[in-house]
């Protein structure tokens, strides 16, 4: 990667993956390249929280090799099974378990004052585009009286994500379907870490996310073609939440489509969008 593009864009995430150490037995951490966090990431308190929870575990995205295609990494304190049929779990998506937490008014973290429930603990999530199954499978073991089911499009990805259900002791409903296309049922929030990256982007490194599914990475219309469908749907179906995962460049277009159909920005941290259903009245 050149130079001059690293300081072009060096407000924006460059995506990589952690790569095999020269042993072939461990990983080690390639997550960034160039400028560690985009400014404002970097003065974010509840990654620097996290940091401290985690900084003396070596485990922590730095995935395990169990055999050729299986690999263990730790998200959110926890072990799961990933494969090349999923995309491998980074840390700025436990912000989305953060959000979660935060609207049934759990505390997150040791000593953060926990906000003002909007939802009880006893929910109905959904998560969409579940791939390993880390986002249900720890909201599920964080809020057990929650209701938590979970979908994707990829088979394979669903077997890898009932597999760290079974190992984790995690009752989730899961259903193969394309976003909402075949899911039934009424849901509270909807939390997705859908593909959002656009191939054309010059600041991410495509030979290190090649061991990863490009179905999991890669969206049209600049990264936002499965974003824009899933907040159209959620929409004609009013689902209260909507939290998403995306680059932090693409948050105002995002913000921009959820205002036209009826979501109103709650918070962001991160890489993560907290939207809510708000309908504005309209005038005949």
């Amino acid at each position: 990667m050149k130079e001059d593009s690293l300081q072009k864009n060096n407000s924006r995430r460059v995506l990589t993956e952690p790569v095999f150490s020269d042993a072939g037995l461990e990983f080690s951490s390639t997550s960034y390249a160039g400028p560690r966090a985009e400014p404002p990431l970097r003065g974010e308190p509840v990654r620097a929280v996290r940091n401290i929870r985690v900084e003396n575990s070596n485990r922590f995205m730095h995935p395990r090799k169990t055999s050729s295609d299986t690999r263990l990494v730790d998200f959110y304190g926890r072990d799961f099974v990933v494969t090349p049929d999923v995309l491998i779990p980074r840390p700025e998506t436990e912000m989305i378990i953060d959000a979660v937490l935060s609207l049934v008014g759990k505390p997150y973290l040791p000593g953060v004052k926990p906000s003002k429930p909007k939802l009880p603990q006893d929910c109905r999530i959904l998560d969409v585009g579940t791939g390993s199954g880390c986002v249900a499978i720890t909201l599920k073991k964080e809020l057990p009286e929650a209701e938590v089911s979970a979908s994707d499009v990829s088979k394979e990805a669903l077997g890898v994500a009932r597999e760290n259900a079974k190992n984790l002791g995690a009752d989730i409903d899961f259903a193969k379907s394309d976003l909402l296309d075949d899911v039934e049922g009424e849901f509270d929030i909807v939390v997705a870490n859908l593909p959002y990256v656009d191939a054309d982007w010059d600041w991410i490194d495509k030979e290190a996310l090649a061991a990863e599914p490009a179905l999991a990475l890669y969206a049209e219309d600049g990264g936002l073609a499965l974003i824009k469908k899933l907040i159209r749907q959620v929409s004609e179906r009013e689902i209260p939440y909507l939290i998403l995962e995306a680059d932090p460049c693409q948050h105002g277009q995002i913000i921009k489509y959820a205002n036209a159909r009826d979501y109103q920005l709650l918070e962001s941290r991160g890489f993560c969008l907290v939207l809510r259903f708000k309908p504005v009245p309209r005038i005949e």
